[in-house]
């Protein structure tokens, strides 16, 4: 109970038992003076009538005579409706007339008079007729009088103790008001401090006490929130250290070999693709001839020229003095082909003031399921050779394996979707006691000849502008699944769904139709698809999480904007970069990085859940940094339900 709630109820209380002792104390006053008025009435009236009749006896000889004319006094008397009773004895007692009047006032309640009885008072007199018959008149006033006057006694008294109820009642809320606003205004600032908004109260209250609160309170809001930017600060100047080449602003060469190790790690991520490594040629002979500024410059360039050519899906690394590389997930044969021409024709273009005969030189290798991250380097490095040797410039590696099935595929995926089936495997989530928390969903496409994941399904699905659909798909199965399942089942959302009103407009619905499904569900977001287009989805995870969705946040590290990110659309969990998480063992800058990542994320009451974790020491390594959750082939394989 509040409060506020258990002082309105004490002051009722004491306002109650006020009132009840107010009233009983002045009706019993009451009831004491209005008794001894009417005992000392009845008795007046007594004595005043016996005189009276006393009096008429003396001159009635006629016994008959004399007892009407006592009856016609005693009528005159009773009938003034303040007495219950009169009645004429004789000396023997013996009834010789009476009057009587009821004795309940109808218009005063039964329970008022049951709580305050009345004892009726009398008055008796003795007188003789002729000198001689005693006779006795005794006369009882009646009990309504005392009663009428009580009743209203009591009513003036209640109408004044609810007076005196409502104004101390409106006092009290004043008060109360006054005390208890700051209060919830400052538990609003501390649950908001908890999520990570370090709000500043600007309505400061009066009262002396109350101001010291609220200013603490503002004051503590406003040294966690420079705690929490300058550790964003030192994480991401850290990032950039450990990650980012200080020259051009690239990823390095250890967010290199990250990724690249990510790649054939991740089961049901993309595996396939295609390595560029770019020679930049001339960089020896700049350096020598113009110095090391002017071989800046011209790597500078080159980066330059890079970064304007290669799409959202192709990520650009320097990994050396004079190479970068191009990692470039799902592209076909053609695809690099036409990457590798304009590369080397941009480059060709470039401004020839560095005085070089060839400005750079691109070797391409594929990359796929079958193969591994030092054989895609070697095969890189073998047509980067045989580039130099060439008129264009560029070369493929002469053992690269280009699917060729893209077009079966495409066929396989339109029969899917047309006929709305699909195989559904789930990966465990589970926490530090190998509880399983979630479920991740993927999907695979099965025949008598071959799997196809989740990585090969959407390669193809892309490239035939069928990903929103195939996202539909694996969302109603999903949501059947839900409905058969006591965990949370995690969903990824691709980035191009992401980019789709209607299909925006087509999730919710199903969601608000459903409703007692989406506290099972959990929407997994990309950093990069948020950092593509952050305004719609940051409404798009507003409404899920409205509708009783929770919402992962995958890839977390992945960019430059991760901790603003985090800020505003407050995620419930965060599940790390698996190019971080797969190389912990082997580097003390991705240990030291996730370990930042977990505090920031910690400090949000954010969850984290690392993924691809394949081996123990591992598992070990992110206990170690408080991790909350884990996921990988180590925890648990994907399986059909």
């Amino acid at each position: 109970m509040s409060l506020s709630k258990q002082l309105y109820l004490g002051l009722a209380s004491i306002l109650l038992l006020i009132f009840a002792a107010t009233l009983w104390i002045n009706v019993a006053s009451t009831k004491d003076f209005i008794s001894q008025q009417l005992a000392v009435h009845a008795q007046d009236a007594a004595t005043s009538l016996g005189h009276t009749i006393q009096s008429d006896s003396e001159a009635a000889n006629d016994p008959e005579l004399y007892q009407a004319i006592a009856e016609v006094r005693i009528n005159v008397i009773f009938d003034s409706g303040y007495y219950q009773y009169i009645r004429l004895t004789d000396q023997q007692s013996k009834l010789l007339y009476q009057l009587e009047n009821p004795s309940a006032d109808e218009t005063i309640p039964a329970w008022f008079t049951a709580m305050f009885p009345i004892q009726t008072p009398t008055g008796s007199t003795e007188f003789l007729i002729n000198w001689q018959s005693p006779r006795t008149i005794t006369l009882a006033t009646h009990p309504g009088y005392a009663y009428q006057q009580l009743w209203t006694s009591a009513k003036a008294i209640s109408i004044m103790v609810f007076g005196l109820f409502l104004l101390t009642g409106g006092l009290v809320f004043w008060l109360l008001n006054t005390i208890t606003k700051p209060i919830h205004r400052a538990a609003k600032q501390a649950d908001e401090i908890c999520q990570g908004n370090f709000i500043q109260v600007t309505d400061i209250p009066k009262p002396r006490e109350l101001s010291l609160f609220v200013n603490a309170m503002n004051r503590m809001s406003y040294i966690l929130k420079n705690m929490f930017a300058e550790l964003s600060q030192q994480s991401e100047k850290y990032r950039q250290f450990a990650f980012v080449d200080e020259l051009t602003q690239l990823p390095n060469r250890r967010a290199f070999n990250n990724q690249l190790s990510a790649l054939f790690t991740a089961q049901e991520a993309s595996s396939e693709g295609h390595l560029l490594i770019i020679h930049l040629t001339g960089l020896s002979d700049v350096n020598k001839s113009l110095g090391y500024a002017a071989g800046d410059e011209y790597v500078k360039q080159a980066a330059t020229i890079s970064t304007k050519i290669t799409h959202e899906s192709q990520t650009l690394f320097r990994i050396s003095g004079s190479d970068l590389a191009v990692i470039s997930k799902g592209t076909n044969q053609a695809e690099i082909q036409q990457l590798a021409e304009q590369l080397t024709e941009y480059f060709s273009q470039a401004p020839s003031r560095h005085n070089v005969s060839a400005f750079a030189h691109i070797g391409v290798s594929a990359i796929n399921s079958n193969g591994s991250a030092t054989d895609v380097l070697a095969a890189a490095d073998s047509a980067l050779k045989e580039a130099t040797t060439n008129a264009n410039g560029w070369a493929l590696a002469q053992d690269m394996v280009i699917p060729q099935e893209n077009l079966d595929w495409q066929t396989y995926v339109q029969q899917l979707l047309a006929e709305e089936t699909l195989d559904l495997v789930f990966q465990p989530i589970c926490d530090n006691a190998k509880n399983t928390s979630q479920l991740e969903v993927f999907a695979r496409l099965s025949d008598a000849n071959r799997e196809v994941s989740m990585a090969q399904l959407f390669l193809v699905a892309e490239k035939y502008q069928l990903t929103t659909e195939l996202d539909k798909l694996i969302i109603e199965q999903g949501l059947k699944a839900a409905q058969q399942s006591d965990l949370t089942l995690a969903l990824n959302i691709s980035r191009a769904s992401l980019r789709s009103d209607e299909f925006i407009n087509w999730l919710l619905a199903k969601l608000t139709a459903q409703p007692q499904l989406c506290g099972a569900l959990c929407f997994e977001i990309s950093e990069q698809s948020l950092q593509a287009n952050a305004p719609r989805i940051i409404e798009l995870i507003k409404a899920l999480k409205q509708l009783g969705c929770a919402i992962t946040l995958e890839h977390f590290g992945a960019t430059t904007q991760s901790f603003s990110f985090l800020m505003q659309i407050k995620p419930d969990n965060v599940k790390v970069d698996g190019s971080y998480t797969q190389q912990l063992a082997l580097s003390n800058e991705n240990q030291l990085f996730v370990q930042s990542l977990i505090n920031i994320a910690h400090n949000l009451n954010i969850k984290v859940i690392a993924e691809l974790i394949e081996t123990q020491q591992q598992l070990d390594i992110l206990q170690s940094l408080f991790c909350d959750y884990y996921q990988g082939y180590f925890v648990g394989k994907p399986e059909a339900k």
